[in-house]
């Protein structure tokens, strides 16, 4: 398949990067259609549990159902949960890759390649990559991912995180875009949690009644 580029003429660049002119260069595979213009980001810890996985389920039917195109990384945890639960029910997801697309097959950071292939031979799915060519993963490069998925979200959902979680990039960066967050309360008893609970502490919307995402798009 082939990949391409978004440029900054292009309606699927996100407008926020226009405004801070940032000149990301934005790869993908697959195809944007109108309704990517919209989306919902979930988003949240590489270790969840049973209960995050869950809500991520729950919140894929919902938000799928109602023809919403969700975006999240291609890392593990929540992430894949939520790929492969958009694939579940046959929706719309569009994943964001932390190196560049030649390095796809050799990279053991993919949580299934597998997935990531699936995701690319269906018409239902675009997988992007804001890096040239031998861009292996590293901090630097997560951390311009999280940017750049956050500025693709309408709204950022964290299902779960603990504290000092890698998702407080991705937050931090939608914040600055200007984008609302909502953070799934979970148990006091669990360390996934930690994170979200204080998210919710610094004015993050509490995910209560999931019609309250579809008023923010």
């Amino acid at each position: 398949m082939q990949i391409k580029e978004i440029d900054k003429q292009s309606k699927f660049y996100p407008i926020c990067l226009k405004e801070l002119d940032l000149n990301v260069s934005i790869k993908y595979l697959g195809n944007f259609r109108d309704e990517d213009i919209k989306t919902v980001g979930l988003v949240g810890t590489r270790e969840c549990t049973r209960y995050g996985r869950k809500v991520v389920r729950s919140l894929v039917s919902y938000l799928s159902k109602a023809g919403i195109t969700i975006v999240s990384g291609l890392g593990y945890g929540i992430d894949t949960c939520v790929h492969r639960s958009v694939c579940a029910v046959n929706g719309r997801s569009i994943g964001f890759l932390s190196f560049s697309f030649d390095l796809l097959h050799q990279n053991e950071a993919v949580p299934g390649v597998n997935l990531v292939k699936k995701m690319i031979d269906s018409p239902n799915h675009v997988v992007v990559s804001p890096f040239s060519q031998r861009i292996p993963p590293s901090i630097d490069t997560y951390i311009i991912r999280n940017n750049v998925l956050a500025a693709f979200c309408s709204v950022l959902i964290v299902v779960e995180a603990g504290e000092n979680s890698n998702t407080d990039s991705i937050v931090e960066a939608a914040l600055e875009y200007g984008k609302p967050i909502f953070a799934v309360p979970g148990s006091i008893f669990s360390e996934k949690s930690t994170g979200t609970h204080k998210m919710i502490q610094e004015g993050a919307y509490v995910l209560g009644d999931y019609k309250d995402i579809l008023n923010y798009l």
